[in-house]
């Protein structure tokens, strides 16, 4: 079983989401810090904004899933109408395969996007959904974080 992403993109914004509609992609699960948002912030970018409206605009579903469970991520998805799951134990995958048979979906309708090697593409490979990881974040990072790129981009890059 090969564990690397099926995609390596920059941002949200490099997305094809008509591809995504044509490949019949019913729902998305979305990382919370860092993908959808900066780290720390409670607004979603203009860009994370434009992509769950165009999500939406095809009837794709959105989950947002994160380790957090923080007022802050409550507080972001009701405030844009944002179905969340906090505290989810990412990198293990049972939350991923529950929500997936409680949708009523097959693994091949679900992409999983996030922008953390280990706890965003490990668990959703391990189940065999499709993955897409943001490379170019630019953003702030928590210190285990940084300490775990250099072994995640030897690992995507072989």
């Amino acid at each position: 079983m090969k564990l690397k992403p099926t995609l390596c993109l920059n941002s949200l914004k490099d997305i094809n989401i008509n591809s995504l509609y044509y490949a019949g992609v019913k729902l998305v699960f979305l990382d919370f810090d860092n993908t959808l948002v900066a780290l720390e912030s409670e607004e979603i970018s203009k860009e994370g904004k434009n992509f769950i409206d165009e999500l939406k605009e095809k009837g794709i579903k959105i989950i947002v899933l994160s380790n957090n469970f923080s007022s802050r991520l409550e507080k972001v998805c009701q405030d844009n109408d944002l179905k969340y799951y906090s505290f989810i134990c990412k990198p293990l995958p049972f939350l991923y395969a529950y929500l997936i048979k409680k949708e009523k979906l097959n693994n091949k309708q679900v992409v999983a996007i996030g922008d953390q090697y280990f706890t965003d593409i490990v668990p959703t490979k391990l189940i065999g959904i499709r993955s897409i990881l943001l490379t170019k974040t630019n953003q702030k990072e928590r210190l285990l974080t940084t300490l775990l790129q250099p072994l995640e981009r030897w690992i995507i890059n072989g």
